[in-house]
């Protein structure tokens, strides 16, 4: 194993590439969860880039079901007739790995009176708890706009299937193909963020 990351090195460091492009980026991601994506892009080529970054969404309320999760971003692009390099329209692949964790919210409710008189009154509230990993592959496709070769707006959306699928504990309703605890379903996301090139 140490062999061969030891070549991948060299290689890397005796490649000549004829463009190197690294941009800084952020903004909003809309998967399952919602989230805010931090991340950056390298350009091999003024066609070709490695987008990495990290998916964060802290929480959504869906009624009374709670998400929250991460996910990491990685993915390939080939930008079609670039002007500045790594912008205009652009189509690739993307992996990504995500957890989310969900919290359903149940309130138990009885009748205030005997014989009932029809007003209800909440008692108490209950939790169930689940988590639902597994990873997204796909295909993105998107729009990079450029202003004065320095700040940029990049749009995109991706589509796949969430392979090795997991949900533990709570079987709820999800986005998605399948039943059961082991799910491949559709992946869809889509983002909208901002950046700058050093």
């Amino acid at each position: 194993m140490k062999k061969i990351i030891l070549l991948v090195l060299v290689i890397l460091s005796i490649q000549n590439f004829s463009f190197s492009q690294i941009e800084l980026k952020g903004g909003l991601f809309a998967s399952i969860p919602f989230g805010i994506f931090v991340g950056g892009e390298y350009g091999l080529y003024d066609d070709i880039g490695i987008e990495l970054g990290v998916v964060s969404n802290p929480g959504v309320n869906l009624g009374q079901t709670h998400l929250s999760g991460t996910a990491i971003m990685l993915s390939t692009r080939y930008y079609f007739s670039p002007k500045y390099g790594l912008d205009r329209f652009y189509a690739g692949m993307y992996v990504r790995p995500h957890t989310t964790l969900i919290t359903e919210e149940t309130t138990n409710f009885f009748f205030s009176s005997f014989p009932s008189t029809g007003v209800l009154t909440p008692t108490s509230t209950t939790y169930e708890y689940s988590r639902d990993s597994g990873v997204g592959v796909g295909f993105i496709l998107g729009k990079k706009f450029v202003q004065k070769n320095k700040y940029f707006l990049d749009f995109n959306i991706g589509l796949g299937r969430n392979v090795g699928r997991r949900v533990y504990e709570l079987e709820i309703p999800s986005f998605g193909f399948g039943s059961g605890n082991d799910r491949i379903g559709l992946d869809f996301l889509y983002s909208f963020v901002f950046g700058f090139r050093l």
